[in-house]
């Protein structure tokens, strides 16, 4: 157990820093952050060898025992983008430790974490990149909305990354438009609302950034999926095939990128060019009509 251990080795540290201050070699505060940092991310490194379940629970209790650094936290979001499924089970278990009160403490982990707005805000952005991409539930989407709401009420003057906040401003446009298509899916009425999307998707395809990884590919993916629903719309609003074919182009590129040794990536990427030939097909018939 993590907390049992660290009871141990505070124990053995207390003795430790006895000597060193009798012996005049280092401040008392200085040895005990030093020892803090450093058994952190030695039980971390540790934490990232595993693998599945036990993963997870052991990065769980890693968060519990130092509930205010972000990187368990982030971490264990990595985890569950492993294999580009949050299920219903971890979407639970997620929702519910943040509520959890670490022994020693009075608030709760998400109290905790808030104190230090920058590693907070890293957290709550990764929390609803997971949820948005990787939760395929009715309630997806809207756990990320919350999440990427809760980046943007961090006051301006203590964000740490202008970059997350406008990343997450975009993600919200992207959630109210899809609120707006279940409206127009019933009633037909457009408002614009197809050159709105697609002016903020380029914007988050921009800002987003071409690295490759698990979450640019479940962008394009989405990007796509979109495209095959409503390609007439698309037309229809003024989207030229010219400009859908160059963001193809982009994506082909990137791509390329893909590690062939990451085997969920390569799934991904595979299917990403089904889909592409999808859309060219869908393109020629639309754009001739």
């Amino acid at each position: 157990m993590i907390q049992n251990q660290k009871r141990i080795q505070i124990g053995l540290f207390l003795v430790t820093v006895g000597i060193l201050i009798k012996a005049g070699a280092l401040g008392s505060e200085q040895i005990r952050q030093n020892w803090i940092r450093d058994q952190y991310e030695s039980e971390l490194a540790d934490a990232r060898l595993l693998n599945g379940r036990k993963k997870q629970e052991t990065l769980k209790k890693l968060i519990l025992a130092y509930p205010e650094r972000a990187e368990g936290y982030l971490e264990l979001l990595y985890t569950f983008q492993e294999d580009a499924l949050l299920d219903e089970e971890e979407a639970r278990e997620y929702r519910k430790i943040w509520k959890e009160i670490p022994e020693g403490w009075r608030e709760n982990l998400e109290q905790i974490l808030q104190k230090n707005p920058e590693e907070y805000q890293k957290v709550a952005y990764e929390s609803g990149i997971t949820c948005w991409y990787y939760d395929q539930s009715i309630r997806g989407k809207k756990d990320a909305a919350q999440w990427f709401q809760k980046v943007t009420k961090i006051p301006e003057e203590v964000c740490g990354d202008t970059e997350l906040y406008e990343k997450s401003i975009l993600y919200g446009k992207l959630g109210q438009n899809r609120e707006k298509w279940k409206k127009y899916d019933e009633t037909g009425e457009n408002d614009g609302l197809f050159l709105l999307y697609w002016e903020d998707q380029k914007q988050m395809l921009e800002k987003q950034g071409d690295q490759i990884g698990m979450t640019r590919l479940m962008l394009w993916k989405e990007t796509l999926a979109v495209w095959k629903h409503y390609m007439v719309e698309l037309k229809e609003t003024g989207i030229g095939q010219k400009e859908e074919e160059e963001l193809l182009e982009k994506m082909n590129s990137e791509l390329e990128q893909v590690p062939e040794q990451h085997r969920r990536m390569q799934e991904i990427k595979d299917r990403l060019l089904a889909d592409e030939q999808e859309v060219r097909e869908m393109m020629r018939r639309v754009y001739q009509m």
